[in-house]
């Protein structure tokens, strides 16, 4: 980010603000949501003596307070009524209240923007802000086993477009960039340390990955989806989905929570920390 910019006064026009296009306007509480999963990444640095600003519960506890505020009015948001107008736009003032005398926005950036950040450099091209973060809240959700099925219902009853179809990202490009994910967080010493850093992305398709990894997983099979993949595995404790054909499921590897990412054709995303 390069300076620093504050309207005074605010003014807001409801009725200028309904010319835009609703989606657009629903758009604005992607970066509300990502409260969710920022919040808990700061949490979790914490507990890995990673914070790099001092870890403070009341700042969660506040921005927790912002996203009850937005569950209670999400048809209001998704209609774009004043009262959802207003709501996007006070989560913001107080979201605001609670980041800048800190000095950080620690509980509303975290894996989900860096997920986004990742994909707009590898495809080359802008998004709609608050569609891609919710694409981030999505898998990173579920990445860090965080209330997933929970903030997706909250997504899906507000209307917030966060496919990757209405986005135009291919599933092989979503995949290449969860499996660079962390090797691209690892080079850029300002993104804050996440749920990511903790995650390697491994790529395979054949028995070369099973010889490296085979020894540290113990046999198993699940079915899911359309198809049965008999992989060696452990407890499944979770699934993410990408246009029904990508799955993640979260196993205990060596005492560790350990995701994999699973496609039709039964290659894999092997995750381990």
């Amino acid at each position: 980010y390069v300076g620093h910019a504050s309207p005074d006064p605010l003014v807001i026009d409801f009725g200028i603000l309904r010319t835009a296009p609703p989606e657009l306007n629903i758009a604005g509480i992607g970066d509300l949501f990502s409260m969710h999963t920022a919040s808990h990444d700061w949490a979790y640095a914490q507990t890995k003596g990673k914070s790099e600003y001092p870890f403070s519960p009341e700042a969660i506890e506040r921005a927790q307070k912002i996203l009850q505020m937005l569950y209670g009015l999400l048809g209001e948001i998704r209609d774009n009524t004043d009262k959802g107008l207003m709501a996007i736009v006070e989560g913001y003032i107080d979201l605001n209240t609670i980041c800048l005398p800190a000095g950080h926005f620690r509980v509303e950036e975290g894996s989900e923007h860096y997920l986004f950040y990742e994909l707009e450099e590898r495809l080359k091209r802008p998004f709609v802000h608050g569609y891609i973060v919710g694409l981030g809240i999505y898998l990173m959700s579920q990445l860090q086993q965080n209330r997933f099925d929970f903030i997706r219902e909250a997504m899906d009853e507000v209307a917030l477009p966060y496919n990757p179809s209405i986005l135009d990202i291919s599933r092989d490009d979503l995949i290449d960039s969860l499996l660079n994910l962390r090797a691209y967080v690892a080079t850029r010493p300002k993104l804050w340390y996440t749920v990511i850093n903790d995650s390697a992305f491994v790529y395979y398709g054949s028995g070369s990955v099973w010889s490296e990894y085979g020894s540290l997983v113990s046999s198993g099979s699940f079915t899911i989806g359309a198809g049965s993949f008999g992989l060696q595995t452990g407890t499944v404790s979770g699934v993410l989905t990408f246009d029904d054909a990508v799955m993640a499921v979260h196993d205990e590897v060596a005492g560790k929570d350990t995701p994999f990412i699973l496609k039709e054709d039964a290659a894999a995303c092997l995750i381990t920390t």
